[in-house]
């Protein structure tokens, strides 16, 4: 492989900086040793856009993959043996033809879009795993996924728009951040039992159809789950009291919704969903602005409580008929019903 590969010698060790030029291969062994001395890392972009590099074995001396190594190169299959210790940022990114990766490192971190556009790996084992980086997996072929124990930290947009995925066993325990299954549109169902935290759009846009938000669940950030048009039907137990701002926006199939377990709902929460009929109990302390903005299928609105009606919360809700309003209600800003061309208020 010497007379194919460039290298330099750094500290006693070799460094490989790619191919030499005009050489290529399909397939290639890197050396455990070169002028006897051992061949410890893979320099940054050495095998970049590669495309007719399908296979390569790495040698057991080696320690460090740079980032964008292999990134848009042809490869097919990796073994990421036990003796490497560091695989670089987007380092297979854009290696769509890659299917098969072995990661036996214990380089417990997948670095940050290690894996990102990689069309045709459809399955990966993060037994040997404990950190998950930024986009690591974003836009791959994923179809199934398992988190167990072992999983740290995930991060932002990990598995975002993987079109694919449609099965995700989550049983670490730490939180699911924003972005990170955005976009998966076969992604119907999630047990959220072993989640404590769901950040910022963390599953906006995906084809959950029915969640449970159970008593582990201690926070839920802004739309969290905007824009999921085929949720119809969402069990809000969970310890926190208040619903973010944009939380449920755009859930078009979500009829009915039940806040006994709520105090405050943040602006624009259930803007342009497909609620019904909505009733706000006393344990109802705030409601903010525009919450139920759009909700073109709205008719019926039990306004119990003695929160504030805030600008907007109505406007355009065209099929609304029916009001109650509790007078204790103190203030109702001059917008709320704004372009409620049906409405029939009536204060109880």
């Amino acid at each position: 492989m010497e007379d194919i590969l460039n290298y330099k010698v750094e500290n006693e060790s070799i460094t490989i900086l790619g191919f030499k030029k005009n050489k290529s291969e399909r397939s290639i062994k890197i050396p455990d040793f070169i002028e006897n001395k051992p061949v410890t890392q893979i320099a940054k972009e050495a095998f970049k856009s590669f495309t007719t590099l399908r296979n390569i074995e790495f040698c057991n001396n080696l320690q460090y993959i740079g980032d964008y190594a292999f990134y848009n190169s042809g490869l097919e299959s990796v073994i990421i043996k036990p003796n490497i210790q560091h695989v670089g940022e987007s380092c297979f990114e854009h290696c769509q033809a890659l299917k098969n990766v072995q990661w036996m490192s214990p380089a417990a971190r997948i670095s940050d879009l290690c894996f990102e556009q990689c069309n045709n790996l459809k399955s990966f084992d993060f037994s040997n795993v404990l950190k998950i980086g930024q986009a690591a997996f974003a836009n791959s072929g994923l179809k199934a996924i398992k988190l167990e124990k072992n999983i740290e930290s995930v991060g932002t947009h990990a598995f975002y728009e993987c079109k694919l995925l449609s099965e995700v066993i989550w049983l670490c325990d730490c939180a699911v951040p924003s972005n990170c299954f955005n976009m998966n549109r076969q992604l119907s169902t999630f047990d959220f039992q072993h989640v404590s935290q769901i950040e910022k759009m963390a599953f906006a846009e995906t084809g959950l159809t029915n969640i449970v938000l159970g008593r582990n669940i201690l926070h839920i950030s802004s739309y969290a789950f905007y824009n999921c048009k085929h949720l119809s039907q969402v069990d809000w137990q969970c310890k926190s009291s208040r619903i973010y701002p944009h939380c449920f926006e755009g859930c078009k199939s979500l009829e009915s919704f039940d806040f006994s377990s709520v105090r405050e709902v943040g602006a624009s929460a259930f803007s342009y969903s497909g609620l019904k009929t909505v009733a706000l109990e006393t344990n109802i302390k705030k409601v903010e602005r525009a919450v139920f903005k759009g909700c073109d299928q709205l008719e019926t609105v039990y306004w119990n409580c003695d929160a504030d009606i805030r600008g907007n919360t109505f406007r355009k809700c065209g099929k609304l008929k029916t009001v109650e309003i509790s007078d204790k209600v103190k203030n109702i800003e001059t917008t709320a019903f704004n372009v409620c061309n049906k409405i029939e208020i009536s204060f109880i």
